[in-house]
Protein backbone atom coordinates (compact mmCIF):
# COMPACT_ATOMS: atom_id res chain seq x y z
CA UNK A 1 0.00 0.00 0.00
CA UNK A 2 1.12 3.67 -0.83
CA UNK A 3 1.88 5.96 2.14
CA UNK A 4 -0.35 8.52 0.53
CA UNK A 5 -2.92 6.51 -0.33
CA UNK A 6 -2.82 4.97 3.56
CA UNK A 7 -2.91 8.17 4.92
CA UNK A 8 -5.99 9.14 3.25
CA UNK A 9 -7.17 6.11 4.52
CA UNK A 10 -6.83 7.63 7.80
CA UNK A 11 -7.73 10.76 7.23
CA UNK A 12 -11.21 9.29 6.11
CA UNK A 13 -11.33 7.17 9.02
CA UNK A 14 -10.79 9.92 11.57
CA UNK A 15 -13.38 11.94 9.61
CA UNK A 16 -16.08 9.06 9.87
CA UNK A 17 -14.75 8.54 13.70
CA UNK A 18 -15.94 12.24 14.31
CA UNK A 19 -19.02 11.77 12.68
CA UNK A 20 -19.91 9.00 14.90
CA UNK A 21 -18.44 10.73 18.24
CA UNK A 22 -21.04 13.48 17.94
CA UNK A 23 -23.95 12.83 19.99
CA UNK A 24 -27.57 12.35 18.15
CA UNK A 25 -29.68 11.38 20.68
CA UNK A 26 -31.84 14.37 20.02
CA UNK A 27 -32.59 12.24 17.03
CA UNK A 28 -32.34 8.91 17.35
CA UNK A 29 -34.19 7.99 20.98
CA UNK A 30 -31.43 5.43 22.72
CA UNK A 31 -28.37 6.14 20.43
CA UNK A 32 -25.53 8.03 21.90
CA UNK A 33 -22.25 7.21 20.65
CA UNK A 34 -19.24 8.21 22.96
CA UNK A 35 -15.59 7.82 22.25
CA UNK A 36 -15.06 3.96 22.69
CA UNK A 37 -17.36 4.18 19.46
CA UNK A 38 -15.63 6.71 17.61
CA UNK A 39 -12.50 4.20 18.05
CA UNK A 40 -14.26 0.96 16.89
CA UNK A 41 -15.16 2.95 13.36
CA UNK A 42 -11.77 4.25 13.21
CA UNK A 43 -10.42 0.70 13.36
CA UNK A 44 -12.83 -0.29 11.03
CA UNK A 45 -12.89 2.03 8.69
CA UNK A 46 -9.13 1.69 8.22
CA UNK A 47 -8.93 -2.12 8.00
CA UNK A 48 -11.82 -1.90 5.33
CA UNK A 49 -9.99 0.73 3.08
CA UNK A 50 -6.76 -1.70 3.46
CA UNK A 51 -9.53 -4.21 1.80
CA UNK A 52 -10.89 -2.99 -0.71
CA UNK A 53 -7.37 -1.04 -1.74
CA UNK A 54 -6.56 -4.87 -2.33
CA UNK A 55 -9.86 -5.45 -3.80
CA UNK A 56 -9.99 -2.61 -6.44
CA UNK A 57 -6.27 -4.11 -7.27
CA UNK A 58 -6.83 -7.36 -7.62
CA UNK A 59 -6.67 -8.74 -11.17
CA UNK A 60 -8.56 -11.99 -10.61
CA UNK A 61 -11.78 -10.14 -10.36
CA UNK A 62 -12.81 -7.95 -13.52
CA UNK A 63 -16.14 -6.96 -12.86
CA UNK A 64 -16.71 -3.69 -10.78
CA UNK A 65 -19.94 -4.63 -9.38
CA UNK A 66 -17.80 -8.02 -8.23
CA UNK A 67 -15.47 -5.71 -6.21
CA UNK A 68 -18.31 -3.92 -4.41
CA UNK A 69 -19.66 -7.19 -3.26
CA UNK A 70 -16.66 -8.65 -2.13
CA UNK A 71 -15.77 -5.61 -0.37
CA UNK A 72 -18.94 -5.12 1.27
CA UNK A 73 -19.10 -8.77 2.14
CA UNK A 74 -15.60 -8.37 3.98
CA UNK A 75 -16.36 -5.05 5.52
CA UNK A 76 -19.60 -6.08 7.12
CA UNK A 77 -17.37 -9.37 8.65
CA UNK A 78 -15.10 -7.06 9.74
CA UNK A 79 -17.48 -4.59 11.61
CA UNK A 80 -19.31 -7.66 13.28
CA UNK A 81 -15.97 -9.10 14.44
CA UNK A 82 -14.28 -5.79 15.57
CA UNK A 83 -17.52 -5.32 17.41
CA UNK A 84 -17.76 -9.09 19.00
CA UNK A 85 -13.71 -8.32 20.06
CA UNK A 86 -14.43 -4.75 21.97
CA UNK A 87 -18.18 -6.08 23.66
CA UNK A 88 -16.46 -9.16 24.78
CA UNK A 89 -13.00 -8.61 25.54
CA UNK A 90 -13.21 -5.49 26.64
CA UNK A 91 -16.72 -5.25 27.89
CA UNK A 92 -17.28 -1.73 26.25
CA UNK A 93 -20.95 -0.37 25.31
CA UNK A 94 -21.08 0.63 21.84
CA UNK A 95 -22.86 3.17 20.49
CA UNK A 96 -25.16 2.98 24.13
CA UNK A 97 -27.51 0.66 22.49
CA UNK A 98 -30.37 0.96 24.96
CA UNK A 99 -30.02 -3.11 25.83
CA UNK A 100 -34.07 -3.48 25.88
CA UNK A 101 -33.40 -3.40 22.46
CA UNK A 102 -34.06 -6.81 20.32
CA UNK A 103 -30.89 -8.88 19.75
CA UNK A 104 -32.52 -8.95 16.28
CA UNK A 105 -32.31 -5.11 16.16
CA UNK A 106 -29.14 -4.07 16.99
CA UNK A 107 -27.99 -7.22 13.96
CA UNK A 108 -29.91 -5.07 11.63
CA UNK A 109 -28.16 -1.64 12.98
CA UNK A 110 -24.54 -3.19 12.84
CA UNK A 111 -25.01 -4.97 9.80
CA UNK A 112 -26.42 -1.40 8.23
CA UNK A 113 -23.16 0.28 9.58
CA UNK A 114 -20.94 -2.18 7.52
CA UNK A 115 -22.60 -1.67 4.62
CA UNK A 116 -22.62 2.19 4.32
CA UNK A 117 -19.09 2.68 6.05
CA UNK A 118 -18.08 -0.30 3.33
CA UNK A 119 -20.00 1.74 0.17
CA UNK A 120 -18.64 5.37 1.70
CA UNK A 121 -15.28 4.14 1.90
CA UNK A 122 -15.29 2.01 -1.64
CA UNK A 123 -16.88 5.01 -3.30
CA UNK A 124 -13.68 7.66 -2.15
CA UNK A 125 -11.24 4.61 -2.98
CA UNK A 126 -12.69 3.84 -6.23
CA UNK A 127 -12.72 7.79 -7.10
CA UNK A 128 -9.33 7.55 -6.38
CA UNK A 129 -7.99 4.81 -7.71
CA UNK A 130 -9.68 6.14 -10.87
CA UNK A 131 -8.38 9.42 -10.89
CA UNK A 132 -4.60 7.28 -10.60
CA UNK A 133 -5.11 5.36 -13.37
CA UNK A 134 -6.02 7.83 -15.57
CA UNK A 135 -2.66 9.48 -14.74
CA UNK A 136 -0.74 6.45 -15.20
CA UNK A 137 -2.40 5.75 -18.76
CA UNK A 138 -0.85 9.38 -19.84
CA UNK A 139 2.20 8.54 -18.41
CA UNK A 140 2.06 5.29 -20.12
CA UNK A 141 0.93 6.54 -23.38
CA UNK A 142 3.71 8.94 -23.52
CA UNK A 143 6.53 6.65 -22.65
CA UNK A 144 5.18 4.45 -25.53
CA UNK A 145 5.34 7.71 -27.38
CA UNK A 146 8.60 8.30 -26.72
CA UNK A 147 9.93 4.66 -27.29
CA UNK A 148 8.31 5.02 -30.61
CA UNK A 149 10.00 7.74 -31.73
CA UNK A 150 13.41 6.76 -30.36
CA UNK A 151 12.73 3.49 -32.04
CA UNK A 152 11.88 5.29 -35.19
CA UNK A 153 15.28 6.87 -34.90
CA UNK A 154 17.06 4.52 -34.25
CA UNK A 155 15.91 2.45 -37.35
CA UNK A 156 16.56 5.70 -39.39
CA UNK A 157 19.95 5.40 -37.89
CA UNK A 158 20.40 1.68 -39.04
CA UNK A 159 19.12 2.20 -42.65
CA UNK A 160 21.38 4.90 -43.94
CA UNK A 161 21.77 2.68 -46.92
CA UNK A 162 20.42 -0.98 -46.40
CA UNK A 163 19.97 -1.42 -49.64
CA UNK A 164 23.60 -1.78 -49.87
CA UNK A 165 23.94 -4.21 -47.36
CA UNK A 166 21.37 -6.41 -48.89
CA UNK A 167 22.45 -6.16 -52.73
CA UNK A 168 25.69 -7.43 -51.50
CA UNK A 169 24.01 -10.56 -49.25
CA UNK A 170 22.13 -11.03 -52.80
CA UNK A 171 24.96 -11.53 -54.42
CA UNK A 172 26.91 -13.28 -51.81
CA UNK A 173 23.92 -15.95 -52.24
CA UNK A 174 23.94 -16.13 -56.00
CA UNK A 175 27.95 -17.09 -55.96
CA UNK A 176 27.65 -19.29 -53.17
CA UNK A 177 29.25 -22.61 -54.08
CA UNK A 178 26.79 -24.87 -52.14
CA UNK A 179 22.99 -24.81 -50.94
CA UNK A 180 24.19 -25.22 -47.07
CA UNK A 181 26.28 -21.82 -47.48
CA UNK A 182 22.89 -20.35 -49.59
CA UNK A 183 20.63 -21.19 -46.75
CA UNK A 184 23.09 -19.54 -44.38
CA UNK A 185 23.49 -16.53 -46.11
CA UNK A 186 18.85 -16.52 -47.00
CA UNK A 187 18.46 -16.68 -43.37
CA UNK A 188 21.03 -14.17 -42.14
CA UNK A 189 19.09 -11.83 -44.78
CA UNK A 190 15.64 -12.71 -43.55
CA UNK A 191 16.89 -11.92 -39.66
CA UNK A 192 18.64 -8.82 -40.56
CA UNK A 193 15.44 -7.53 -42.58
CA UNK A 194 12.52 -8.63 -40.10
CA UNK A 195 15.21 -7.04 -37.12
CA UNK A 196 14.93 -3.65 -39.60
CA UNK A 197 10.95 -3.75 -40.30
CA UNK A 198 9.92 -4.47 -37.07
CA UNK A 199 11.53 -1.81 -35.19
CA UNK A 200 8.49 0.25 -36.45
CA UNK A 201 5.88 -2.27 -34.85
CA UNK A 202 4.91 -2.63 -31.47
CA UNK A 203 3.22 -6.00 -31.79
CA UNK A 204 4.01 -8.84 -34.18
CA UNK A 205 2.14 -12.07 -34.85
CA UNK A 206 3.39 -15.36 -33.19
CA UNK A 207 3.58 -17.01 -37.10
CA UNK A 208 5.84 -14.01 -38.38
CA UNK A 209 7.80 -14.21 -34.77
CA UNK A 210 8.22 -18.22 -35.61
CA UNK A 211 9.69 -17.75 -39.15
CA UNK A 212 11.98 -15.34 -38.08
CA UNK A 213 12.77 -17.66 -34.87
CA UNK A 214 13.72 -20.20 -37.33
CA UNK A 215 15.79 -18.04 -39.30
CA UNK A 216 17.60 -16.89 -36.48
CA UNK A 217 18.15 -20.31 -34.45
CA UNK A 218 19.12 -21.94 -38.36
CA UNK A 219 22.26 -19.39 -37.78
CA UNK A 220 23.08 -20.38 -34.37
CA UNK A 221 22.84 -24.49 -35.29
CA UNK A 222 25.92 -23.34 -37.95
CA UNK A 223 28.33 -21.83 -34.86
CA UNK A 224 27.09 -24.29 -32.23
CA UNK A 225 25.96 -27.33 -34.12
CA UNK A 226 25.29 -30.43 -31.51
CA UNK A 227 26.16 -27.63 -28.85
CA UNK A 228 22.30 -26.78 -28.98
CA UNK A 229 19.35 -28.64 -29.06
CA UNK A 230 16.09 -27.23 -29.84
CA UNK A 231 12.31 -28.04 -29.21
CA UNK A 232 9.62 -26.04 -30.53
CA UNK A 233 6.27 -27.15 -29.87
CA UNK A 234 3.70 -23.95 -30.89
CA UNK A 235 0.07 -25.36 -31.90
CA UNK A 236 -1.11 -23.91 -35.11
CA UNK A 237 -4.10 -22.06 -33.81
CA UNK A 238 -1.98 -20.00 -31.91
CA UNK A 239 -0.01 -18.33 -34.54
CA UNK A 240 -2.67 -15.59 -35.04
CA UNK A 241 -1.98 -14.85 -31.53
CA UNK A 242 0.70 -11.66 -30.50
CA UNK A 243 3.79 -11.06 -28.61
CA UNK A 244 6.39 -7.76 -29.02
CA UNK A 245 8.64 -8.21 -31.63
CA UNK A 246 12.10 -9.98 -31.17
CA UNK A 247 10.99 -10.83 -27.87
CA UNK A 248 11.58 -14.36 -28.83
CA UNK A 249 15.05 -13.64 -30.10
CA UNK A 250 15.98 -11.73 -27.24
CA UNK A 251 15.34 -14.71 -24.74
CA UNK A 252 17.17 -17.41 -26.96
CA UNK A 253 20.29 -15.22 -26.90
CA UNK A 254 20.09 -14.71 -23.52
CA UNK A 255 20.24 -18.12 -23.07
CA UNK A 256 23.14 -18.31 -25.25
CA UNK A 257 24.76 -15.74 -23.50
CA UNK A 258 24.98 -16.80 -19.93
CA UNK A 259 25.23 -20.55 -20.62
CA UNK A 260 27.69 -23.41 -21.93
CA UNK A 261 27.29 -24.51 -25.39
CA UNK A 262 29.50 -27.73 -26.66
CA UNK A 263 28.76 -31.16 -27.94
CA UNK A 264 29.39 -32.70 -24.13
CA UNK A 265 27.44 -30.14 -22.26
CA UNK A 266 24.55 -28.98 -24.96
CA UNK A 267 22.33 -26.34 -24.22
CA UNK A 268 18.27 -27.87 -24.48
CA UNK A 269 16.51 -24.96 -25.45
CA UNK A 270 12.66 -25.96 -25.84
CA UNK A 271 9.71 -23.04 -26.91
CA UNK A 272 5.70 -23.60 -26.55
CA UNK A 273 2.76 -22.73 -25.76
CA UNK A 274 1.25 -23.07 -22.09
CA UNK A 275 -2.03 -21.66 -20.56
CA UNK A 276 -1.64 -18.54 -23.03
CA UNK A 277 1.35 -18.10 -22.44
CA UNK A 278 4.96 -18.38 -24.62
CA UNK A 279 7.23 -20.20 -22.90
CA UNK A 280 11.10 -19.75 -23.14
CA UNK A 281 13.15 -22.67 -21.28
CA UNK A 282 16.72 -23.34 -21.32
CA UNK A 283 19.17 -26.16 -18.59
CA UNK A 284 21.53 -23.60 -16.38
CA UNK A 285 24.96 -24.53 -17.32
CA UNK A 286 26.51 -21.46 -16.41
CA UNK A 287 29.97 -20.51 -17.95
CA UNK A 288 33.04 -20.52 -16.11
CA UNK A 289 34.11 -16.96 -16.41
CA UNK A 290 30.31 -15.68 -16.66
CA UNK A 291 29.62 -12.15 -18.12
CA UNK A 292 27.97 -9.45 -16.49
CA UNK A 293 24.18 -9.57 -17.01
CA UNK A 294 22.70 -6.20 -17.64
CA UNK A 295 19.70 -7.09 -17.55
CA UNK A 296 18.46 -4.85 -20.11
CA UNK A 297 16.81 -7.72 -22.45
CA UNK A 298 14.23 -9.14 -20.19
CA UNK A 299 13.65 -5.75 -18.56
CA UNK A 300 13.13 -4.60 -21.71
CA UNK A 301 10.53 -7.57 -22.54
CA UNK A 302 8.32 -6.68 -19.13
CA UNK A 303 8.63 -2.88 -19.60
CA UNK A 304 6.68 -3.25 -22.86
CA UNK A 305 4.47 -5.92 -21.70
CA UNK A 306 3.41 -3.57 -18.62
CA UNK A 307 2.47 -0.69 -21.08
CA UNK A 308 0.37 -2.99 -23.34
CA UNK A 309 -0.94 -6.23 -21.43
CA UNK A 310 -2.59 -6.58 -17.80
CA UNK A 311 -0.37 -9.84 -17.81
CA UNK A 312 3.07 -9.89 -16.29
CA UNK A 313 6.01 -11.54 -17.49
CA UNK A 314 6.79 -14.62 -15.45
CA UNK A 315 10.43 -15.43 -14.71
CA UNK A 316 11.39 -18.65 -12.68
CA UNK A 317 14.97 -19.23 -12.26
CA UNK A 318 15.59 -22.54 -10.60
CA UNK A 319 18.80 -24.55 -9.98
CA UNK A 320 18.65 -26.60 -13.15
CA UNK A 321 16.23 -24.51 -15.29
CA UNK A 322 15.36 -20.61 -16.40
CA UNK A 323 12.02 -20.14 -17.82
CA UNK A 324 10.44 -17.12 -18.86
CA UNK A 325 6.50 -17.36 -19.40
CA UNK A 326 5.60 -14.08 -22.48
CA UNK A 327 1.98 -13.57 -22.20
CA UNK A 328 -0.30 -14.51 -25.76
CA UNK A 329 -1.84 -11.12 -26.49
Amino acid sequence: MGYKNFLTGIITAAFLSLVVFFPKSQFRPGFSPGWESAVVVFIHAVLIWVVIEQVLKSKWINKLSYKVLLSVFIGVLIVFTIQRVFVDLANWELFSLDSSLPQRRVFVFTFFRGVVITLFLFFIEYLLFIIKETERLKRDAESIKQENLEAKLFALQQQINPHFLFNALNTLHSIAPDAETKKYVLNFSNVFRYQLNQNRTLLASLKDELEFTMAYLHILKERFEDGLIINIDIPSECLGRKTPPVAMQMLIENAIKHNVLSEEFPLHLKIFVKDNYLVVSNNIQHKDTMETSTGIGLHNISERYRLMSENDVIISDYSKTFTVKLPLI
